[in-house]
């Protein structure tokens, strides 16, 4: 493999946690990462910036995430211990560095966990008649509380609830592009680019949207926890990339297919207003309900890196 892997590969972890996660269960925990609400959220502004070739740009979005997914997954064969990007700074780079990486992470993905947990009560809350903000704080408190508790009775039951919530946003995910996929307007899809854009702007939609390839790592955070590290983690790593990619371009080709870029841009949440159009209210409420599950899901993963990385320092 690489000089890395001759000075740690040896390491075969602190031996303080049980090996039970495979590939699937693996790929559950990138999965539940990757697939959040930016593809419910931003794919719409992002449209709005590029116009029909937002669909380029998340097929760009993901060869160049393929490098640092690479590295990833050698640097998970190399050093196969929990901690992900802290443990790698750590054993690579010393103490300090490795430190700094460590409390940037957690403190990042700590932020993120509130952020995902309020993104989902918001959601919810559109079910409730009469909420308010401080209905919407009170969903997020118990949502916390609910992820704290499945995240310490075993990485097997957060495996369990990101495998329940995968399939539900899949479900609502792939509904929407095999039917949109009835309603796709050609029309709609030219000129492929925006008037007025050049590589500047079709890459400032590339960064724009990168935020929803973000999670994939999470997967080296657990390396003691998952079966046969050296093979499960590197496929894990690529079948996660590779499936939200392609997920993020249907989607992306439907929302812009179906309706104008431009009216897809005015959206706060442009995939459920797209399933509306096409198939009516329930159809948004159904959008809104794949939403916040993939937000949900999002929250049990990063909440369990946060876990992973803190005990590693």
């Amino acid at each position: 493999m690489s000089k890395l892997h001759e000075t740690f590969g040896e390491e075969k972890g602190s031996g303080k946690f049980d090996r039970t996660l495979g590939l699937i269960g693996a790929t559950n925990l990138g999965l539940g990462a990757m697939l959040g609400g930016g593809i419910y959220v931003i794919s719409g502004e992002a449209a709005g910036m590029v116009g029909p070739s937002i669909v380029l740009a998340y097929l760009v979005t993901g060869l160049m995430t393929l490098f640092t997914a690479v590295n990833y997954a050698e640097l998970a064969c190399s050093i196969p211990k929990q901690g992900g990007g802290y443990t790698f700074a750590h054993d690579t780079f010393g103490g300090f560095p490795g430190f700094l990486t460590g409390w940037f992470l957690f403190i990042g993905n700590l932020v993120a966990c509130g952020l995902y947990a309020l993104a989902v009560a918001h959601t919810l809350a559109v079910f409730i008649p009469g909420a308010t903000t401080i209905t919407v704080g009170q969903i997020a408190i118990v949502i916390i509380a609910i992820t704290l508790i499945t995240n310490i009775v075993s990485i097997k039951g957060v495996s369990g609830v990101l495998g329940i919530l995968n399939i539900a946003q899949a479900f609502v995910l792939f509904s929407f592009i095999l039917v949109g996929f009835l309603f796709i307007e050609p029309a709609n899809l030219t000129p492929l680019f925006k008037p007025g854009t050049g590589l500047w702007e079709f890459m400032s939609a590339v960064s724009f949207i990168y935020i929803s390839f973000v999670g994939f790592e999470l997967i080296t955070t657990a390396s003691e926890e998952i079966k046969e590290p050296a093979r499960n983690i590197p496929r894990a790593i690529m079948l996660t990339l590779l499936i939200a990619t392609i997920a993020y371009m249907a989607a992306a080709l439907v929302m812009v297919g179906v309706v104008p870029f431009t009216e897809a841009a005015t959206s706060y949440t442009p995939i459920s207003y797209v399933f509306g159009v096409m198939l009516g209210p329930v159809a948004f409420a159904v959008g809104l309900a794949g939403m916040a599950a993939s937000n949900y899901a999002a929250l049990n993963a990063t909440f369990l890196a946060t876990a992973r990385v803190a005990y590693s320092m």
